[in-house]
């Protein structure tokens, strides 16, 4: 329900208002109608075969910019050949294409045009591609009662939904996360039937968005959620106690959107989005930080002997030394220590965590075992969590190696 000081644009309208608020941050949803890759020469976008499910005839589909594209008018060319060699071209309006209510031809026409716009690697499955074999069940039951032929209307992003759904009841995590990035497509690009605008003042407009972004994490197991009306949400689906929500304003939604995939590992963690958000520090000089092979070889030189002969052996044993990083540098799993140097880095603390006694060392592993056998905890998928299970039975090693000797009965080492 729209608020008292709301007012509502149509899409047209919407845009009007967007393209002459460009230079306002109060705009904050941008929608590019600028060409993307291959503008502007005539080059082919796409190529995908289409066969209708009514009438069982195949297609050779080809996209490409029109030669009237521009950002007022963007117009894509989409030329559908079928085995007897005949041609069928189509001008599509990318900015009138309703996601609600379009045709297969022009959602081709719109998977093409954001696959350019978002860089697709080369070889990566199309979002044309990734978007018909997600709905592939639901296309014959959407159509039905629709005349035939490539006119025929889907509601796609209501499909997608309940794919999403089903596959969320069945457990099928990599399934759920496949239909998230196409949600996030199609709401990306899709034309909305109308957007809520809340009225700040006599001559400014916000678009009010009432949009959940969701950043997949471990394959689709586990979820990070920010939601426009102020709130980041972790959802873990192997363990749902791990779940957990933080308020944020908007302008700590934009830092935590900034983001990369290379902190997914640390985004579980409550305290890491705590220290982060309120920290002065952005993704690029927290990039800068860790740099994991420098880490790795100054936190082992900083160890006293005795303890470095424990923490080898408790290694040897349990399959992994509890940093998460090889010998490489390469980041191998989220460990707790790696956890706890990067909330030091990000409150611009010691980053000595262990310190460099028996004693301080000892009390960081009891920490570090009483955090890995807490039953709220994340689970991870299959690979990650063999990690983990092995930082957990390296740390109660290193406890046991480095308790043993302090209370007389030899040193453990040499047995």
């Amino acid at each position: 329900m729209s608020g008292v000081n709301n007012v509502t644009f149509s899409y047209q309208e919407y845009k009007a208002y967007v393209k002459n608020n460009k230079d306002s941050r109060l705009a904050n949803r941008t929608y590019s109608m600028e060409l993307g890759n291959s503008a502007g020469d005539g080059c082919v976008l796409a190529n995908s075969s289409y066969r209708d499910t009514k009438t069982g005839s195949s297609y050779r589909l080809t996209a490409a910019y029109d030669e009237n594209f521009s950002a007022d008018t963007p117009y894509m060319k989409v030329t559908a050949e079928g085995t007897d060699q005949k041609k069928h071209e189509f001008i599509i309006n990318i900015d009138e294409i309703d996601v609600n209510a379009a045709s297969a031809i022009e959602m081709f026409a719109l998977c093409s045009y954001a696959d350019a716009h978002e860089k697709k690697t080369e070889g990566a499955k199309s979002s044309w591609d990734m978007l018909n074999t997600y709905v592939h069940d639901a296309l014959p039951e959407a159509a039905s009662g629709q005349e035939e032929g490539f006119g025929q209307k889907r509601d796609w992003l209501t499909m997608v939904e309940e794919e999403k759904g089903t596959c969320m009841a069945s457990k099928l995590y990599g399934q759920v996360a496949d239909g998230n990035k196409l949600v996030h497509l199609l709401e990306t690009y899709g034309m909305p039937k109308e957007v809520e605008m809340l009225r700040v003042d006599a001559n400014t407009l916000i678009p009010v968005d009432n949009a959940i972004y969701v950043q997949d994490l471990d394959g689709g197991y586990a979820q990070m959620q920010f939601d426009s009306k102020g709130e980041i949400t972790y959802v873990n689906h192997l363990n749902k106690s791990a779940g957990w929500s933080m308020k944020a304003s908007h302008e700590m939604l934009e830092k935590a959107r900034n983001l990369g995939s290379e902190f997914a590992f640390y985004m579980s963690d409550q305290s890491f989005w705590e220290s982060y958000l309120n920290g002065s520090k952005d993704a690029e000089a927290l990039k800068a930080a860790m740099d994991y092979q420098t880490i790795r070889s100054e936190f082992l030189n900083q160890l006293p002997e005795s303890v470095r002969q424990a923490w080898e052996k408790a290694a040897e044993e349990a399959g992994t030394d509890g940093l998460g990083i090889d010998e490489e540098g390469a980041l191998l799993y989220p460990s707790e220590y790696l956890k706890q140097y990067l909330s030091a880095v990000m409150r611009g603390e010691s980053t000595k965590l262990c310190g460099d006694t028996v004693e301080s060392v000892l009390e960081f592993a009891k920490d570090a075992l009483a955090q890995l056998e807490d039953a709220s905890q994340p689970k991870y998928s299959v690979a990650l969590q063999n990690f983990k299970d092995q930082e957990r039975r390296f740390y109660q090693k290193l406890v046991g190696y480095l308790v043993f000797p302090f209370h007389g009965s030899g040193d453990c080492l040499d047995n």
